[in-house]
């Protein structure tokens, strides 16, 4: 085939195009081919075309790099699951630990909440969440931006000389608790499209969660269903409703996938009513250092700490056993 034929050939590729949208059709090395010793051409001018490095491409989706952290134990394989009571067996044998900005992880996590409008029993309701309480989001908000007990004073308070020495940081190191919807999963009877879906791909000891493909930032809205719901941490989450608080400011997540409802209620349960709380006097006890914070003795006024502050030295007497009544205590 002589050179004019292959120039002629190649030209008859390109489409109408009176806009040039069709700018990048070409690659160098047809241009290349095309232009091969064609002099009488004149250096193939009539077909040369922009660089094809120059093309713009498809944006990719936001990742997170997450731990997978491994907690199986043979034991639990005899466990009784039941789909039909929202107890699937866990498809996997693993949970994943990363941070994600406060902004972001606010626009993909969606809470389905109880309640009583579908006139379903509120013990069959699936949902896991109780009802938002906005001032205890409202009171993690402002602990986030001045700490405590800055976000527990009264306006009268904070107006006090010296009151401003009690703004602290607001670090909340404790992990936001979330599942990611699997494939075909339905919340309130909608099915999570793919453009909503978190895609996870594990890599050995770590994972890559893929964010829906058109997410972008804080403003992002899901096409029918929220890709994550949360477990356990929807004050602190919704704590950043309204609130930016930059770049620098993401929240720990420990994230389950695809885990059936009635474990997400049974996570919900161990994580905020097996443990045992501790009262101040013991807190005392077990960090002393306590007793030589002087925003503690401003704010609080503990009775144990006034008297060590009276006293000047404080000998904590030897701790007694504690007989718990309370068998699931840890």
């Amino acid at each position: 085939m002589s050179q004019y034929s292959k120039a002629l050939q190649l030209f008859n590729r390109i489409p109408f195009d009176p806009e040039n949208k069709f700018s990048s059709t070409i690659t160098n090395a047809d241009h290349e081919a095309s232009c091969d010793g064609m002099s009488t051409l004149g250096g193939c001018s009539q077909i040369t075309r922009k660089d094809s490095t120059k093309m713009v491409k498809s944006k990719e989706p936001k990742t997170v790099t997450a731990l997978k952290v491994r907690q199986w134990l043979g034991l639990w394989d005899e466990v009784q699951y039941d789909a039909s009571d929202f107890q699937a067996k866990p498809t996997g044998k693993s949970f994943f630990l990363c941070s994600i900005k406060a902004s972001h992880l606010k626009a993909l996590t969606g809470v389905y909440r109880r309640s009583t409008k579908t006139g379903k029993a509120r013990a069959l309701d699936p949902n896991v969440q109780r009802g938002h309480e906005e001032e205890r989001s409202r009171i993690i908000r402002d602990f986030v931006q001045y700490g405590f007990p800055w976000c527990e004073m009264g306006a009268a308070k904070r107006s006090l000389p010296g009151a401003d020495d009690l703004r602290k940081p607001g670090w909340l190191p404790t992990a936001i608790l979330v599942n990611i919807l699997p494939p075909k999963a339905e919340r309130n009877g909608v099915r999570i499209p793919d453009e909503d879906l978190i895609k996870v791909e594990e890599n050995g000891s770590t994972a890559t969660l893929t964010l829906p493909p058109n997410f972008e930032d804080e403003k992002w809205q899901p096409k029918q269903v929220f890709p994550l719901e949360v477990i356990d941490g929807q004050h602190r989450l919704w704590a950043f409703e309204d609130f930016k608080p930059g770049d620098d400011f993401e929240l720990p997540v420990v994230a389950f996938y695809g885990l059936d409802r009635g474990w997400q209620a049974y996570l919900f349960w161990s994580v905020n009513i097996t443990p045992k709380k501790i009262n101040r006097s013991l807190a005392f006890d077990l960090y002393p250092l306590l007793r030589q914070q002087t925003w503690l003795d401003k704010f609080a006024g503990h009775s144990i700490y006034r008297e060590t502050r009276c006293h000047g030295s404080f000998v904590v007497p030897p701790r007694q056993p504690v007989v718990s009544t309370n068998k699931h205590a840890w």
